[in-house]
């Protein structure tokens, strides 16, 4: 009996069809389609007579403990790099308000902190999510 590994991914947006990104990760696999509803996508992988379970849940968070703990530990992290950012720029520009980093206040701060980047000689593009 070989065991079949599982991965489950908290989905993020809307994407509902993950085979083509599985298919560039994986080459040469055999990719399987199990579901693609508006909740779950999950996919069978097999290649070298080994098989991998993955599949794609929205709130994957409320019911797997792992995805939670996961999540935790991504916000924590997140927190704590959106300080050390604020603490950095407002060394350098006294007065900025912090921003969380998500999308209304970070472009308020971007707006905010001019052309300092350039100033600072730090790729803006480094400070932008781009997807």
């Amino acid at each position: 009996h070989q065991e079949c590994p599982r991965i489950v991914v908290d989905r993020q947006g809307g994407l509902m069809r993950y085979q083509p990104l599985l298919k560039a990760k994986f080459h040469g696999a055999k990719i399987n389609t199990v579901a693609e509803t508006p909740e779950i996508s999950r996919y069978r992988i097999e290649r070298s007579e080994k098989t991998l379970h993955i599949g794609f849940e929205t709130q994957a968070d409320a019911r797997h403990l792992p995805v939670a703990l996961a999540s935790m530990a991504a916000k924590t992290v997140r927190e704590l790099l959106m300080n050390r950012l604020n603490t950095f720029f407002a060394q350098k520009q006294p007065g900025l308000r912090p921003t969380a980093g998500y999308v209304q206040d970070g472009r308020r701060w971007v707006s905010e902190i001019g052309d300092l980047p350039e100033r600072l000689q730090i790729p803006r593009r480094d400070l932008i999510r781009n997807r």
